[in-house]
C-alpha cells in the first residue's frame, strides 16, 4: 500500500493507540517509530512491558474476537502505522505482500502460543485432584518442569500465562526478532525461541539467550553465548565463565541478562 493510502496514519508522540480494559475495532502494523506497551499495577502505576518497533503488529486479536485490550499501547515518538480493520483486512492481505507476511506471521505465532497454553493447562488441570507437591507451582508437577513469571514483563513475554509446564526440550528464551518470525511462519525449528522477549535498547537480552536442556533425568540451564550472560540464583553463567549449570530438584530463579533484570523467571524442577 502506498503512503497516501487512507489506512496509513501518522500519530504524535504520546498518543494512545490501544487502552487496557477497553475494546478496539482496529489493529495496527507499525511502519515507522516505536510504541511502548504498558499495564496497570495493583497500585495503579504504569508498568512498562515492552517496546515495539518497525514491522510489528499489535491489537490483531481485535480482528478475530471482541476481547478487551490486555495492555495500553502508546506512541514513544511520532509513529506511522497501517490501520487494520475487519473491513479492510482482506483487501490488505490480497494486495500487500508485506502486510500478508506480517499479519500471518503474528497470527501463526499466537496460534502456536495458544497451543502451548492449552497443553500447559491440560497438564495442570490433570494434576489438580492429586496431592500438591510444590507450593510455588500450586499443582502436582511430579516428573515435570514448570516456568513461572516473577515480573509483569516476564508474564507479558509468556503471553500472560502465570506458569507454563515444559514438556519439550530444549526450551529456549531470547529476544524477539522480526526476521526470526518471518523465517518460522509454518514450521518451528530447533533455533526458535519458545519465549520471545520484547527487550528495550540498550538490550540486556540476546536473540538466542539461554535454554533449558534435558539430559537423561537431569536438567540444565545453558547460556547460548549471550552478551551479558544469565544468572541462576546467585550464580552467573556465560560471558567468559561456564556455559551451563545443573538445575537440581526444587525451585530456581533465572535472571535474563544482569542480576537486576526485569526479565526474571522461576524454574521448578519437580
Amino acid at each position: 500500500m502506498g503512503k497516501g493510502d487512507a489506512n496509513i496514519r501518522v500519530v504524535k508522540a504520546g498518543t494512545v493507540l490501544l487502552t487496557e480494559g477497553k475494546t478496539s475495532q482496529e489493529a495496527f502494523m507499525l511502519l515507522k517509530g516505536k510504541v511502548a506497551v504498558f499495564r496497570k499495577s495493583d497500585h495503579n502505576q504504569d508498568i512498562l512491558l515492552a517496546e515495539l518497533g518497525e514491522g510489528e503488529v499489535f491489537g490483531e486479536m481485535s480482528l478475530i474476537e471482541d476481547s478487551l485490550c490486555s495492555a495500553t499501547v502508546k506512541a514513544v515518538d511520532e509513529v506511522q502505522v497501517q490501520v487494520l480493520t475487519k473491513k479492510n483486512l482482506i483487501l490488505a492481505l490480497q494486495k500487500d505482500e508485506r502486510t500478508l507476511q506480517t499479519v500471518l506471521g503474528s497470527l501463526f505465532y499466537r496460534i502456536r502460543t495458544m497451543n502451548r497454553q492449552v497443553v500447559s493447562l491440560k497438564e495442570q488441570v490433570g494434576q489438580l485432584p492429586q496431592q500438591k507437591v510444590n507450593k510455588t507451582a500450586n499443582v502436582n508437577l511430579a516428573g515435570k518442569v514448570a516456568l513461572k513469571a516473577l515480573t509483569e514483563p516476564s508474564k507479558h513475554a509468556m503471553d500472560d500465562m502465570d506458569m507454563i509446564v515444559i514438556d519439550e526440550f530444549p526450551y529456549q528464551i531470547g529476544r524477539w526478532s522480526r526476521d526470526r518470525r518471518k523465517k518460522s511462519w509454518f514450521l518451528s525449528t530447533a533455533q526458535d525461541n519458545q519465549i520471545n522477549i520484547h527487550d528495550i535498547p540498550p538490550y540486556t537480552v540476546s536473540r538466542e539467550h539461554c535454554r533449558i536442556e534435558k539430559k537423561g533425568k537431569k536438567f540444565y540451564l545453558v547460556d547460548l553465548e549471550s552478551r551479558l550472560g544469565t544468572w541462576v540464583d546467585d550464580h552467573k553463567i556465560g560471558r567468559g565463565g561456564k556455559k551451563r549449570i545443573e538445575l537440581s530438584a526444587g525451585s530456581h530463579r533465572i535472571y535474563i541478562g544482569d542480576r537486576e533484570s526485569v526479565f526474571a523467571f522461576e524454574v521448578v524442577i519437580a
